[in-house]
């Protein structure tokens, strides 16, 4: 009969060890994202697969710092990357990846007035539709409202949104090309890369200008298709 309680005792033991070890594991990934540059060319990924040289412009970092904390993130499964000719192209490994930078980015704006306060200095906060993503999407899909993408085409290429009218923004000239493909008689919701973008904020606040009922979106493209 004294087996049985070291048994027991043993099978304890194992349990907590493995909780231990996941939750280990779990604190591994929340570290791989835990410096800002991790975080900027993971959301850079979610538009598009990049080259080193793409996101070292993006960053502002050197293409030697980028590499460092590209290959970090290839060894935490994070990203991937493959090889065309001389170059490499890096992309998520997995759609959970763009999901976990979403669910930070929203976890942020719950717990921090800082976050709410820059996102705010960023996008105006009345220039943000407040209806349901969803409400939104079938008013898109019954002409009811247009939805316009503002990324570069590159990005539109790599993840395009059913419905979507493409128009990269990088002027006032391309502003005035998205004034001609709206209308005053349906409301426009301008997206672009997340919450931060604010090609898309400053899209909208020109439509609104010229008398169009527009709204900046939060969501980006992989959200947009769900």
């Amino acid at each position: 009969m004294a087996r049985e309680p070291a048994k027991a005792n043993r099978k304890k033991q194992k349990i907590e060890e493995t909780r231990q070890l996941l939750n280990s594991c779990l604190a591994d990934v929340a570290l791989m994202m835990s410096t800002p540059v991790r975080l900027v060319i993971l959301t850079t990924l979610v538009q598009a697969p990049r080259t080193v040289e793409e996101l070292a412009e993006v960053t502002g970092q050197s293409m030697a710092n980028v590499s460092q904390h590209l290959g970090k993130l290839k060894n935490a499964r994070l990203v991937e990357a493959e090889k065309r000719g001389v170059q490499r192209i890096y992309s998520l490994a997995s759609p959970s990846v763009q999901k976990v930078v979403v669910a930070l980015q929203e976890l942020a704006r719950e717990i921090s007035s800082e976050v709410v306060k820059a996102e705010d200095s960023l996008v105006a906060p009345e220039l943000r539709s407040t209806l349901p993503l969803q409400q939104i999407l079938d008013d898109v899909e019954m002409h009811k409202a247009d939805l316009i993408d503002v990324r570069t085409p590159l990005e539109q290429a790599a993840t395009p949104v059913r419905k979507a009218i493409k128009i990269p923004v990088e002027s006032d000239a391309d502003l005035e090309k998205v004034l001609r493909a709206t209308s005053k008689k349906k409301p426009v919701y301008v997206f672009c890369r997340g919450a931060w973008c604010v090609t898309a904020s400053r899209t909208a606040e020109y439509l609104r200008e010229q008398g169009i009922n527009a709204w900046c979106l939060r969501e980006t493209s992989p959200e947009l298709e769900e």
